[in-house]
């Protein structure tokens, strides 16, 4: 704990207590499926949303996502369309890496991109007639109504040191998420069982809902400036350096171990981190000749544009690590409360 931002804590409380009581909620006119946290960063909470997004399209639904954009380079205030459903139609500069990755995963789905998420919403519904809402990073978004509150908790660091911001990672006391209608455990594969079982039986005093368990399976080693694709077990570089920009890098690490891969050295950046030549000119330079650079999909959106000048040789040895979420524990209960939303659209 930060002790001497500890005093801060109960201020922010106030304040995001006062903001909530103060704000006028709305309705949007289609079914709202909220995802959020209690905590700053490093939930996997995009990851959710890809799934729920590809979930809805599968169902034959067309689903707007409406997200901030944070740290965008493009400050413009107003909303815009990332994607279509047809195509992008926004650098990532424009959308934010979240937003723009969301929209490379989950083609078929309308990407709006704003702090204000009604006039977000407003322009899906005038230009795209979307069937459904998908509220990024919602919880503490009460301007808007949700048909169902989903929450991410990082089971490796739930609730951090107890404490709200600054002093600690809570958005909200930990008592808040009795809100959600469903709570989905992420990163679940780095916790041990006996630990995995206490975090569940607390989350459930709370809400009194079994939450869901979550897992980032690794699919494959995709090269970035190329169309080789290698499975995880035919990969044929196992001395590797990694680069990451998370809000749990450690996570990204744990999983390159997890595969056997030698980590000569990791470059780990702040969330959301804009990468520059000399980001990447250094991450080369510190590559041997007979390894790997390894990154994941949410930074390599971020690359384009900066490898243009890296010699080929080096280029063709970047690889994005592919990972999909899959709900090993209660994709029943997920099932359920999706057909109850359907049943609105």
């Amino acid at each position: 704990m930060n002790i001497l931002l500890y005093p801060l804590s109960p201020i922010y409380r106030m304040l995001v207590s006062v903001d909530r009581m103060l704000t006028s909620r709305r309705n949007l006119l289609r079914p709202v499926i909220s995802v959020g946290n209690i905590t700053w960063g490093g939930t996997g909470k995009t990851s959710f949303v890809i799934k729920i997004a590809k979930d809805l399209i599968a169902s034959g639904l067309k689903p707007a996502i409406l997200t901030r954009g944070y740290l965008r380079k493009d400050k413009n205030s107003k909303s815009i369309a990332v994607s279509d459903r047809q195509r992008i139609i926004a650098t990532p500069e424009e959308a934010g890496d979240e937003p723009y990755l969301i929209a490379q995963s989950a083609p078929g789905s309308i990407v709006i991109v704003g702090a204000d998420r009604c006039m977000s919403a407003d322009l899906a519904i005038k230009n795209y007639s979307p069937d459904i809402f998908i509220l990024d990073d919602g919880f503490q978004h009460w301007r808007v109504n949700r048909d169902l509150d989903i929450v991410c908790i990082n089971a490796v660091d739930p609730f951090g040191n107890g404490t709200l911001i600054p002093s600690g990672i809570l958005r909200e006391p930990v008592s808040s998420l009795k809100r959600a209608n469903l709570v989905v455990l992420t990163n679940t594969e780095h916790l041990a069982d006996e630990a995995l079982k206490k975090l569940e039986a607390k989350i459930e005093k709370i809400t009194s809902k079994v939450p869901l368990r979550a897992v980032y399976n690794a699919v494959a080693f995709r090269q970035m400036m190329g169309d080789l694709v290698y499975s995880l077990n035919d990969f044929p570089h196992r001395s590797i350096i990694a680069m990451s920009a998370l809000g749990e890098n450690g996570n990204f690490i744990n999983t390159l171990k997890k595969h056997k891969l030698n980590i000569k050295k990791h470059f780990a950046f702040k969330d959301h981190h804009w990468y520059n030549q000399n980001d990447i000119n250094t991450v080369i330079l510190n590559a041997a000749e007979d390894s790997a650079i390894v990154t994941t999909a949410k930074d390599a959106v971020k690359l384009d544009g900066l490898l243009d000048s890296i010699p080929y040789e080096k280029r063709r040895k970047i690889f994005v690590l592919d990972v999909k979420l899959q709900i090993t524990s209660g994709e029943e209960y997920w099932k359920k409360e999706l057909k109850r939303i359907l049943q609105f659209s």
